[in-house]
């Protein structure tokens, strides 16, 4: 069940969720709803009981990629999605509550019954990234790794972009250098990091970065 609010800031309604049960999304006006659930997609992804199974990524085997496709300045490596946990001695809506957001407070946002922030988007019916085909269960899957490990909820959609605000996110170039591994088994390199030039970059930007944008094109 979804509601729309008349006015109250986004950070706001995000803070008093515990009370409301309803988490606020930014709901782009042409956003379409899923009509069930999506195929695996263009990459072959399966369903797991993890963020690792979701990326297909098995045992010890390291994630290979050529230095040209934007290596992650490391070589072939174990790929360690999953691993990293950030921790605070803070709740995590109490310090997103306190973000400077005053560009959210003007928005109206769409209220969404769930019983955890990321698991708003499945409610809603989010369409997901329908030109890469993840399905709606794959998507959760990561989001509710993501609002776990490192306080990370969902603030705005639209049919090909996802924001979340992050509570928890990396705060030293090590830590940051493997959320962004984890960004570009969701969002390929060809969207997620052509606009920074590369890894080092994005992984640079990602240090302290209290919100994460993914486009899909």
């Amino acid at each position: 069940m979804t509601t729309t609010p008349n006015a109250t800031g986004w950070s706001e309604l995000a803070r008093i969720y515990p009370t409301t049960g309803d988490w606020p999304v930014l709901v782009a006006p042409d956003t379409t709803r899923w009509g069930g659930e999506a195929g695996l997609g263009m990459y072959g992804r399966r369903h797991g009981e993890g963020i690792r199974a979701v990326f297909g990524l098995g045992g010890e085997e390291p994630w290979r990629i050529a230095e040209d496709d934007y290596c992650f300045e490391c070589g072939n490596t174990r790929d360690r999605t999953g691993e990293l946990s950030i921790g605070s001695d803070r709740d995590d809506l109490e310090t997103i509550g306190e973000l400077d957001s005053h560009v959210w407070q003007d928005s109206n946002p769409t209220l969404i019954r769930a019983e955890r922030p990321c698991d708003s988007l499945l409610e809603l019916g989010w369409p997901g990234i329908l030109n890469i085909g993840w399905a709606p269960s794959e998507v959760s899957i990561i989001l509710r790794s993501w609002e776990g490990r490192f306080g990370a909820v969902p603030l705005s959609i639209s049919d090909s972009t996802l924001s979340l605000v992050v509570a928890r996110p990396p705060m030293t170039i090590e830590d940051a250098r493997q959320v962004a591994r984890e960004h570009f088994h969701f969002c390929r390199y060809d969207t997620q990091f052509h606009g920074f030039g590369g890894i080092s970059p994005y992984v640079r930007n990602l240090v302290g970065a209290r919100v994460w944008n993914f486009w899909w094109d």
